[in-house]
């Protein structure tokens, strides 16, 4: 079919390759008024999101397109993309940011969404070349006190009311509180 594309979808469309590059040619007519206001234009790989808050950014077909509409596209936790999807990171990696959370894509832990609070934390010790590596698991609740865990590779991230998010990595400390129980434990969550 013929579809027009235009503004600021028309911009993000030519910068990723125009019908070259990976999103190729639209596939439908831009639609508007989506949650909070958002437009979206379908592709054949993948489709554009633009919001006033969130600016215009692609999602491209493939393992973080199909975590975030696991989770009810912008309607859901994640909301719209804020970055567009970035590859070729360290092992071979993936990942793109969105309103609330990250969601990882990597040979060594498959998709993980990270929320907010714990993709702040991972970004702070270096994300996925820093201290944690990548997510190995999906976000755990039901802990001691209403807390909640995400495995990395080389470590852990717990969050808690009245004690924060933190991580804890690989190494003496971790094993010294594990010997305690983790949070169960005297010790509690890390503050």
């Amino acid at each position: 079919g013929q579809f027009a594309i235009r503004g600021v979808i028309y911009a993000a469309w030519a910068a990723a390759g125009a019908e070259s590059g990976v999103l190729g040619h639209p596939t439908g007519e831009q639609v508007c008024g989506l949650t909070a206001g958002g437009c979206l234009q379908p592709f054949k790989g993948g489709t554009v999101y633009s919001t006033s808050t969130s600016g215009t950014h692609a999602v491209v077909a493939g393992p973080v397109a199909d975590a975030w509409a696991s989770q009810r596209w912008e309607s859901g936790p994640l909301g719209y993309p804020t970055t567009d999807l970035v590859c070729g990171l360290v092992d071979g990696g993936c990942r793109q940011d969105f309103q609330g959370g990250t969601v990882l894509s990597s040979p060594a832990g498959g998709t993980r969404t990270l929320v907010s609070a714990v993709a702040t934390v991972w970004r702070t010790l270096g994300a996925e070349s820093g201290a944690l590596g990548y997510a190995t698991g999906d976000r755990v609740c039901g802990l001691k006190d209403d807390g909640c865990l995400q495995a990395f590779q080389r470590g852990t991230v717990y969050t808690a009311s009245g004690a924060g998010t933190h991580a804890v990595t690989v190494g003496p400390i971790a094993d010294a509180w594990g010997a305690q129980r983790w949070e169960r434990g005297s010790l509690g969550y890390p503050t």
